[in-house]
């Protein structure tokens, strides 16, 4: 053991396992025999941690500069030194006032891309939310942010908080631009890691620069009293429409995980396309996020755009067409007169029983009485929603409803039009419904039949039992060969992603989407795909099979396909069934709806 006048802050000193530096050292007995020497972490393991040993209990050993070996440099010209005294000079702070743009990150950056960084260098703490439209290279604009941070060292400590979908990518894009490592961990990897280290010791301080899913994290009740006690210089949250909250932000997980990282970081840094749903409340939250006191209660409290001005960026294709140039042509939406139909005489039996059922709740609400219909209004907007998508995706829905209120409530006066609506319903299937019909129109027009020189087409739908009887309908029309299985995907013509995908089956299939001589030539998604994933590289037509009712939803998907980088006009169609039923209206009442959200978001922002 060193003796204590052999110990003095500066020096670097060896104690349990860990290397560390001395702060200060200080008497412990009146003799002057024993001292407590404060230190902080170095290595790997301890880096930034703060500790006190004690001379009598630990074994503490001076790391002797003298003894360091010196390693000559064989390489061409010197090569791996320059390397090294690279990284040490980008470890060192910059002390310009003014950001240094210049070599940000292996691209070309564009002006507004450098107008985000001198708006976040502008802040005492950078907080911004970043809302450019779809497509125009957020996550650069972070990782431009992140790099001008650490170039000042007030990015060591990184958190990003991404979909599962995304976290490849984003992992991906900012360490071949920006050569910034982010470890990646799951549930799994957390509990591997804590089976590692000591049992005090906290997961997320081993890493300093971490990527993990929203989802993983949100569990409040595993990660929250570790997360509670570490401190970060940056949160990233990509797609942070996803923690604003919409329903119940006190019960919405995701959002309170927002709430929670927001205090215990110097920066944040939010990114999405869709901050806003049409609902001004949702928006708000968002701005709270970043400043509390901005719009303490969002709810309540009204807003206009310029009193949040300064806490985002929002900019269109329009304000910055002679920056992008051809990078980004203009969209083209197929005229919705050639993407309309009629139901057919057996769909209409259906919306009848729908249209009827509907009625029902209504009078049941404007007499007071009824409580069992009015709990289940959204059951019945439920219905509806799934029979526009197709009759598989309701038929499943109707029968566990109808058993579950048979065994439960037997006298439920539901339970009549779930067995009227069943009966309906029966031998009704999507390949023979007029949708799919107006679906086979398209493709012909475009001239797809699945072969290796057909187009590449994204199909998007909300449900997953309509995806799997899309994919056997389209395979059987066009004599194609399909198989369901994952792992199966990327090496058939007609690919289907959705949330139960597994990660490396569902990046396969992304990348086969997107590889010129790769067997894919439509992918069926559900919304999984409709956020982050850059599927442009060999796609510009997006048909939307049904439509969501979610306007951030819409946006997201046309995002896909309509991104820098794509060399076609993005070509959308919107699949419109319209019924004769007067108590429902198809889907031109969704979209009227869509456009109302539209309008709103105008107004706010």
């Amino acid at each position: 053991m060193a003796s204590p006048l052999s110990i003095a802050p500066g020096m670097r000193v060896l104690c349990r396992d860990a290397e560390w530096l001395v702060q200060r050292v200080d008497a412990a007995n009146d003799a002057g025999t024993q001292h407590a020497v404060q230190v902080v972490g170095v290595d790997d393991l301890v880096r930034g941690h703060q500790a006190v040993f004690l001379t009598q209990l630990d074994r503490i050993e001076p790391v002797d500069p003298r003894k360091t070996q010196l390693v000559p440099d064989g390489s061409n010209g010197f090569r791996r030194a320059k390397l090294f005294l690279e990284a040490q000079l980008r470890q060192m702070p910059a002390a310009s006032e003014t950001p240094d743009l210049d070599g940000l990150g292996a691209f070309d950056p564009m002006a507004f891309q450098l107008t985000t960084v001198r708006r976040a260098l502008e802040q005492l703490r950078p907080r911004l939310l970043l809302a450019d439209t779809v497509g125009l290279g957020k996550t650069i604009q972070v990782g431009m942010v992140l790099t001008e941070l650490m170039r000042r060292g007030r990015a060591d400590r990184i958190l990003v908080l991404a979909k599962k979908s995304m976290l490849t990518q984003f992992q991906a894009e900012l360490w071949n631009r920006f050569n910034l490592p982010l470890v990646r961990l799951d549930s799994q990897g957390i509990a591997k890691l804590r089976l590692k280290i000591p049992t005090n010791k906290n997961p997320f301080e081993v890493y300093h620069r971490i990527i993990i899913s929203i989802d993983t994290l949100k569990d409040a009740g595993r990660y929250r009293h570790f997360l509670e006690e570490t401190r970060w210089d940056v949160v990233v949250i990509d797609e942070a429409h996803n923690v604003a909250g919409a329903s119940v932000p006190e019960n919405h997980q995701a959002h309170r995980l927002a709430r929670l990282l927001s205090r215990r970081t110097d920066s944040m840094l939010l990114t999405t396309a869709t901050p806003h749903n049409g609902k001004r409340e949702t928006f708000g939250r968002l701005i709270s996020l970043l400043d509390p006191s901005a719009i303490p209660d969002p709810r309540y409290r009204e807003y206009d755009a310029d009193d949040i001005r300064g806490f985002y960026l929002m900019r269109f294709k329009e304000d910055i067409r002679g920056q992008i140039g051809q990078q980004m042509t203009d969209r083209i939406v197929t005229p919705l007169v050639q993407t309309t139909t009629q139901a057919t005489p057996a769909e209409e039996a259906v919306y009848g029983v729908l249209g009827e059922m509907r009625q029902a709740a209504k009078e049941a609400k404007a007499l007071g009485k009824g409580a069992d219909w009015r709990n289940q209004r959204l059951i019945q907007y439920g219905l509806y929603k799934q029979f526009l998508s197709s009759p598989e995706s309701c038929a499943g829905t109707v029968t566990k409803r109808s058993n579950s209120l048979t065994q439960k409530e037997p006298q439920n006066a539901e339970i009549p039009y779930l067995k009227r609506l069943s009966t309906a319903l029966k031998g009704l299937t999507l390949a023979d419904s007029s949708r799919f019909k107006l679906l086979l129109e398209q493709l012909e027009s475009i001239g797809w039949t699945g072969k290796a020189n057909s187009p590449r087409i994204l199909v998007f739908t909300e449900y997953v039992p309509t995806q799997q009887a899309l994919a056997l309908a389209i395979a059987a029309h066009f004599r194609l060969k399909h198989s369901e299985k994952f792992e199966d995907q990327a090496k058939q013509a007609i690919a289907s992603i959705n949330g139960a995908c597994p990660d490396i089956h569902l990046m396969a299939a992304v990348e086969a989407f997107g590889t010129q001589s790769a067997p894919v030539r439509i992918m069926i998604a559900t919304d999984v795909a409709s956020e982050g994933i850059n599927l442009h590289h060999q796609c510009h037509h997006v048909i939307h099979y049904d439509l969501p009712w979610s306007i951030i939803t819409l946006i997201q998907r046309n995002g896909r396909v309509d991104r820098i980088g794509q060399t076609h006009q993005p070509i959308l169609r919107y699949l419109m069934v319209e019924t004769a039923n007067g108590l429902l209206s198809g889907d031109s009442a969704i979209f009227g709806r869509l456009i109302e959200k539209v309008e709103e978001i105008n107004r706010s922002t």
